[in-house]
C-alpha cells in the first residue's frame, strides 16, 4: 500500500500554506474573468495537480481548453469545484513518482545518459519520505534554473520540501 506524504516541519510551507496560496492565486484570475488568466494559473499548477489527483488535473485540463464554448464565469465555477476537489486529495508515493518522471521529461536533451540513469535509479528507489522527495524536488528545481526552463520556474510544485 502507498503511504501519504507526512506533514512538514515547521520551516517549511505546509501543505494548506501551498493550498491557500493556490486558492489566492486562483481567485486573482477569477476577478480577472479572462481565460488566459485561467490558463496561465492552470500551467503553473499544473504538477501540483498531478501530484494530488492526475485525474481531475486532466478534467481541469479539459475544462480550460474550453471545447464547449462556455462563458468564462462558468468555467471559472467548474474549475474551482473540481480544484477544491482536487486539492482534498493527498499525493501519494505512486502519485509523486509520476509528476517526478513528468518534469524529468523536460530535461532529456540537457543531461547526458549517465546523470539521466543516476538520477532515475534515486527516482526508482523513492519511498515519498520527506527528506528523499525534498532533495529530489531541490535537484529539479536546480536544473531547472540551470537549463532556463521557463515552463517549470513558475511551477507550485516546487513549493513542497524547499
Amino acid at each position: 500500500m502507498l503511504k501519504e506524504i507526512p506533514p512538514l516541519k515547521v520551516d517549511s510551507l505546509s501543505l494548506a500554506d501551498i493550498h491557500q496560496f493556490v486558492y489566492e492565486r486562483f481567485f486573482e484570475a477569477k476577478n480577472h474573468n479572462d481565460l488566459n488568466e485561467l490558463i496561465r494559473f492552470h500551467t503553473n499548477n499544473k504538477y501540483l495537480f498531478m501530484a494530488h489527483s492526475p485525474n481531475h488535473l486532466k478534467k481541469l485540463g479539459n475544462l480550460v481548453a474550453n471545447k464547449n464554448k462556455d462563458n468564462p464565469k462558468e468555467i471559472f465555477e467548474k474549475y474551482y469545484l473540481i480544484m477544491r476537489r482536487l486539492l482534498q486529495k493527498n499525493p501519494t508515493s505512486r502519485s509523486h513518482l509520476n509528476t517526478v518522471y513528468h518534469i524529468v521529461s523536460h530535461f532529456s536533451k540537457d543531461l547526458t545518459k549517465e546523470q539521466k540513469n543516476e538520477f532515475l535509479k534515486i527516482i526508482e528507489n523513492l519511498k515519498v519520505d520527506e527528506k528523499e522527495l525534498r532533495d529530489i524536488l531541490l535537484t529539479l528545481k536546480n536544473w531547472t534554473m540551470k537549463f532556463d526552463k521557463r515552463y517549470l520556474i513558475r511551477q507550485t510544485y516546487f513549493l513542497l520540501f524547499t
